[in-house]
């Protein structure tokens, strides 16, 4: 081998090292990202649909089993999940909303969907919430879904629409 073509497999092995330490540097910090986080539980897009490959071969232990079909887990093969139970509808004892809750409301829209959390505009400015979050005036967020013209937030007190 010569000494030209030994200088140029040596610069190829410095960029590949140069890389991979990249690389590294990057997934650490990252990690220490996630750690250092303070949502114990991440949200990861996607995550939810890597958890088949999660699923022991030869089926879960006996006690897992039983807790796992206590939840209304599904445990096909596939990784498949039960049906969703339908929606709630109207309750027939709730009172219409007070014109003070529709005023309220009036002060709300949505923003934003990313993952698991919508971005709601207020009066205090730009909100983050989950359902079961607590919106004050707005009430409780009980539903979050996708209506032909948008976004749809249903809340204890009734319903806040994407900003037109």
């Amino acid at each position: 081998m010569d000494a030209q073509r030994r200088k140029a497999e040596e610069r190829i092995d410095r960029i590949l090292v140069g890389i991979a330490g990249v690389a590294t540097a990057v997934i650490a910090a990252g990690a220490a990202s996630l750690i250092a986080s303070p949502d114990p539980d991440p949200y990861f897009p996607g995550g939810e649909h890597l958890a088949i490959f999660a699923r022991p071969a030869n089926g879960l232990p006996a006690a897992t089993a039983r807790a796992a079909q206590a939840f209304g887990v599904d445990d096909t093969p596939v990784g498949g999940v039960a049906p969703a139970p339908p929606p709630p509808g109207p309750d027939p004892t709730a009172s219409a909303p007070s014109p003070a809750a529709d005023a309220a409301l009036a002060r709300w829209r949505v923003h934003d969907v990313i993952g698991a959390e919508i971005y709601l505009i207020g009066p205090s400015g730009l909100v983050a919430a989950r359902l079961g979050a607590d919106l004050g005036e707005a009430g409780i967020v009980e539903r979050i879904a996708v209506e032909r013209s948008g976004y749809v937030v249903t809340t204890s007190r009734g319903r806040i629409v994407r900003a037109r």
